[in-house]
């Protein structure tokens, strides 16, 4: 399920037809409800119910795409909620896939002419200039269309290797292969030169951090000051070997020194309110937004406003709060009762709570409501976080 969703634009080069490809996501969702050994039922959590009742948004705007991809995350939250027989497994697929978009990251970057040649005619008609554009512009979209999309995949597997490391069931061996495949990814998100990833995906490992920690702030405090110390003397090391590297940093620079640290976002956001002005009880439709000014407001919530007006907005930020709220809980008792826990088990929950807070945050910014590879990975996420609150509701984690 995860090849189907994290290779979005080698669909058509992979299956050769949408068909096959969806054949082969129905294919991977019966895996998962088999392995969740229960049927289908009317779930007793309130939270996966008023998903469902979230998708009639999506059912009335009568776009077929829309409406499978919604169904989709909910069966995926619902998989993971009922069991947790994936843990480490969906984390360490995920761990690949950063390492993997990463490696061709930086190979592209050395060796541009071969993703022009080669790879750029594998994607779909639509996405084949935008590809060019991003590698003439020294955007680095690795093996994806975009860099945005490329920087998706980053964030995603270092909220995944940091999940690893965290769970302190790794040798010391292990563990500087982790710190290094870190690094490594880390490395590729800079050449990209996302700012929104970067920032948020280090605001999401702070968060986790910082509440799966119980020793004394100050302690935690300190250790932040000293990682971040060691990384910037690395950065600077780095930096001077590969002039690339500091991307991110001339956009902020870039960006500041225009005046426009909105990237010219001001103008769909003025135009998402502006509609949810016209249509302020139930909207103007879902995805109506994209038609209106040719592209997703870049702000989940702006965007959600407009299409869903109030009553939307309150149903699907409610649950994405919500989300939130029972990550941060979760997680606060898991770290006050490790020693009961076996730590391989606590992968998933820390990865969970991360992307959980990265969506969260990125929507202000980005459209991971709406795109499918984050969508899926954010339901993923949401469905694991319900599990681990009911096992610690019943006393049993493992």
């Amino acid at each position: 399920m995860l090849f189907f969703s994290l290779t979005v634009d080698f669909r058509i080069t992979i299956f050769k037809n949408t068909y096959v490809a969806y054949i082969f996501a129905i294919f991977g969702l019966m895996c998962l409800l088999y392995g969740s050994y229960t049927k289908i039922k009317v779930s007793q959590r309130l939270s996966f119910i008023l998903w469902c009742f979230a998708a009639i948004f999506v059912i009335v705007s009568l776009d077929l795409g829309q409406i499978i991809g919604f169904f989709v995350g909910l069966i995926l939250l619902y998989c993971y909620y009922q069991s947790g027989g994936a843990k480490e497994y969906t984390v360490r697929v995920i761990f690949f896939y950063g390492v993997f978009y990463a490696f061709f990251t930086f190979f592209f970057y050395f060796n541009p002419s071969i993703y022009v040649n080669i790879v750029v005619p594998k994607f779909a008609d639509y996405a084949r200039q935008t590809a060019l554009n991003m590698i003439t512009t020294h955007c680095y979209p690795g093996l994806t269309a975009h860099y945005s999309t490329n920087g998706i995949y980053l964030a995603m597997g270092i909220g995944a290797i940091y999940s690893i490391y965290l769970s302190n069931s790794l040798t010391k061996v292990k563990k500087r292969f982790v710190i290094l495949a870190m690094a490594f990814v880390l490395g590729a998100l800079l050449l990209t030169g996302k700012r929104a990833h970067l920032v948020f995906s280090i605001a999401s490992c702070f968060i986790v951090y910082w509440i799966s920690n119980k020793e004394q702030k100050g302690n935690r405090l300190l250790k932040i000051i000293l990682i971040a110390i060691i990384i910037s003397v690395v950065f600077e090391f780095a930096v001077n070997l590969m002039p690339a590297l500091s991307n991110t940093f001339q956009r902020f620079e870039e960006a500041t020194e225009s005046g426009d640290m909105l990237m010219g976002r001001n103008v769909m956001y003025v135009a998402s309110w502006k509609k949810f002005l016209e249509n302020p009880i139930f909207g103007c439709g879902w995805k109506n937004m994209s038609k209106i000014v040719g592209h997703d407001s870049h702000n989940i919530y702006l965007q959600l406003l407009a299409e869903t007006g109030i009553v939307g907005f309150v149903l699907f930020v409610g649950l994405i709060l919500y989300g939130v709220i029972t990550a941060t809980k979760v997680l606060n008792v898991y770290a006050d009762n490790k020693s009961k826990y076996v730590g391989k088990d606590g992968i998933l929950l820390y990865f969970a709570s991360f992307y959980v807070y990265f969506f969260t945050i990125y929507g202000m910014t980005g459209n991971p409501l709406y795109d499918e590879q984050t969508f899926n990975l954010f339901m993923i996420s949401y469905g694991a976080i319900l599990f681990y609150q009911k096992r610690i509701k019943n006393n049993y984690i493992v």
